[in-house]
């Protein structure tokens, strides 16, 4: 099995869609992303807890609101090529490539305050603290109100 970690990483910026596609046409049929969630909660994909090393941007990646984090250039960091790419959304990618690949989520921060009620603690529906790898679709780790959101924006999805 050939999981492509953060897209074709090595060829195009990590986590965007240019290096979800890239991957794709090379065969890979797994890809590995990592996932936030902005301020007015939305669920984007990116690895690091700022937005320094990979976009034209400073800053964490949870403070911005979504419209703030997709004026950012993702791309130009990689190279000119790649030049006004985005931070796309989970909800982006998972349209994108549903029926087409396997998606492995990495689901970022370790606080409950990246809940967008500012929650310390998972939903009354989630199986509790330290319960983190309950998402059937291949979501692992974090905070676990983000893992309940994500489990319940990817129910009825497939994945191939």
């Amino acid at each position: 099995m050939v999981i492509a970690h953060r897209g074709a990483s090595s060829y195009a910026p990590e986590n965007t869609l240019a290096a979800f596609d890239l991957a794709l046409a090379m065969g890979a049929r797994h890809l590995e992303l990592d996932v936030h969630l902005s301020s007015d909660g939305h669920v984007v994909v990116i690895h690091d807890d700022t937005v320094d090393r990979t976009t034209n941007g400073s800053g964490t990646g949870t403070g911005p609101t979504l419209a703030a984090l997709q004026e950012l250039d993702a791309g130009s960091w990689f190279g000119a090529a790649f030049a006004g790419a985005r931070i796309p959304t989970l909800d982006e990618v998972l349209a994108r490539y549903q029926g087409r690949v396997h998606v492995h989520t990495e689901i970022k921060g370790h606080d409950g305050s990246l809940a967008p009620d500012g929650r310390s603690s998972p939903p009354p529906s989630h199986g509790g603290p330290g319960h983190h790898d309950f998402v059937p679709t291949g979501a692992i780790g974090g905070d676990p109100c983000l893992c309940s959101r994500i489990a319940h924006g990817m129910a009825g999805r497939r994945s191939e």
